[in-house]
């Protein structure tokens, strides 16, 4: 695997005077320290072995993807690992439901790998137009194989995660409209979430919260879509479904926060460390450095999250100085233009994360080199 600098020396600078900042991450490749209070919340440990099972969306690409690269910047020291596998090259019947190919999949995959956490996903690969016949192919094609892999799941001690089915976006596929697609895709959603109250698993439901973030952002902005072709994701769509399996995961909200005095000199620090700080007429120089980066998602998708009303903690990357000189501040870190921020915005908090810099630039070059 390409390598990537641990360290990056980054400058913070001032407004009318230069205030360098010199921040150091480290936390790139692989490289947290685990601190075990960073991410109290979080369901992961090291050793956990995470399965995606289900449509072709599923597979290693978007959704799935942005999941495994936070979790590698939240957690780069930890030994974690993730498979996925796409049922999407497999044969259906002619309603569209997966045929006897799920079974040998808890085999192989399931009981074989040995997880310790599976999401599982069905219902959107070839989405049939026709009614579903609900007593006699849907129950021994769909119903029961996805009781059989709940039942395999839970006796094996894996932690199992039903997904609903997204939802269709019928102005990019209007050919569905008049058909039972929309119905058919109710009666799946409703199935897995039966299935998963009757086995106690968890269920993530996709159906509902993309309907919502779909009306949501066609209000702000018409042109707004989840999907390529009403039931293909694009970046938009991978982003939000992204999101939400980190927070099943418990892997929302990192909090790392470094605050100081610009008077006395006093620093308090959450989940990072400083050094090297210097404090003189206009200048304030100091070393970061943080156990773990912020999540990055790709600009063209994450503008769905402003539409998600679930989303309640983002990444928090926070920096705090306090007693500066009234007026306006320029910061850069790493040669990177941070932004210029009022005295009064730094002494309540910058969240850096939701700002370009080293950080984000290092979050794009990690990503970019799996």
């Amino acid at each position: 695997m390409p390598s990537i600098p641990k360290h990056t020396s980054q400058r913070f600078l001032q407004h009318p005077k230069w205030v360098r900042f010199f921040l150091r991450i480290a936390a790139l490749m692989g490289v947290v320290l685990w601190p075990a209070a960073v991410w109290s919340q979080s369901s992961l440990k090291t050793g956990d072995k995470i399965l995606f099972v289900g449509d072709s969306y599923i597979g290693q690409h978007g959704c799935t993807a942005l999941v495994m690269d936070t979790v590698a910047l939240h957690h780069p020291d930890a030994d974690i690992s993730f498979r996925t596998v796409s049922i999407s090259h497999l044969a259906f019947a002619s309603t569209g439901i997966p045929q006897a190919y799920i079974p040998p999949i808890i085999d192989s995959d399931i009981l074989r790998e040995k997880p310790s956490i599976v999401f599982l996903s069905f219902g959107l690969e070839k989405l049939p137009t026709k009614p579903v016949d609900t007593t006699g192919i849907f129950p021994r094609f769909f119903l029961k194989p996805l009781t059989d892999i709940a039942t395999k799941c839970q006796a094996a001690g894996a932690r199992l995660i039903f997904v609903t089915p997204g939802c269709l976006d019928l102005t990019k596929q209007p050919e569905l409209e008049g058909t039972a697609a929309q119905e058919n895709l109710t009666y799946y959603s409703k199935t897995i979430r039966d299935i998963a109250a009757k086995t106690q698993a968890e269920v993530v439901d996709l159906s509902v919260l993309m309907k919502d973030v779909l009306t949501r952002g066609r209000t702000a902005a018409p042109g707004f879509s989840l999907a390529q072709e009403g039931i293909t994701l694009n970046q938009a769509g991978h982003t939000l479904v992204a999101s939400v399996f980190l927070r099943a995961l418990g892997e929302e909200g990192l909090t790392s926060e470094l605050s100081i005095d610009a008077t006395s000199g006093r620093t308090q620090s959450q989940h990072c460390t400083m050094r090297d700080l210097t404090i003189m007429d206009g200048v304030v120089t100091f070393t970061r450095e943080d156990a773990s980066l912020p999540a990055y998602f790709p600009p063209e998708g994450a503008a769905a999250l402003s539409f998600d009303p679930t989303l309640k903690h983002q990444d928090r990357y926070l920096l705090t100085i306090r007693d500066l000189r009234d007026g306006k501040w320029r910061v850069v870190a790493g040669g990177v233009e941070v932004g210029t921020f009022t005295h009064a915005e730094l002494a309540t908090g910058i969240n850096l994360a939701h700002h370009q810099g080293p950080w984000q630039r290092q979050a794009h070059g990690f990503i970019h080199c799996l």
